[in-house]
C-alpha cells in the first residue's frame, strides 16, 4: 500500500526554504560556483543552518576569515531571496 504525506503550514514552508536555497538547479548551482571560486570540494548539506556552519567554519579557524564569510553567505542568501521574489 502507497503511502501519501500531506505538507502543510511550516513544514511546507521549510521545505521549501531548503529546497530554493540549497537545492533547485537555479539558486543552489550558485552555491556549487563559490565552492569552486574557493577551490573546496564538498556536499550540500540538507539544512539551511548546517549549510551555514559548514560554509562559515570550511575557512579555518580565523575570526575574519569566518566574518567575510558569514558576509558572503548573507549577502548570497540575500540576493537569492530577492531574485526569487522577482520571479513569482
Amino acid at each position: 500500500m502507497t503511502q501519501v504525506y500531506v505538507l502543510v503550514g511550516a513544514d511546507l514552508q521549510k521545505l521549501l526554504i531548503i529546497f530554493i536555497f540549497l537545492h533547485c538547479s537555479t539558486f543552489g548551482a550558485v552555491w556549487n560556483h563559490i565552492f569552486d571560486w574557493f577551490g573546496w570540494s564538498t556536499a550540500i548539506p540538507y539544512e539551511v543552518v548546517d549549510h551555514f556552519t559548514q560554509f562559515t567554519f570550511s575557512g579555518g579557524d580565523s575570526k575574519m576569515r569566518q566574518s567575510i564569510l558569514h558576509l558572503i553567505w548573507f549577502a548570497t542568501v540575500w540576493e537569492t531571496w530577492k531574485e526569487r521574489n522577482n520571479r513569482i
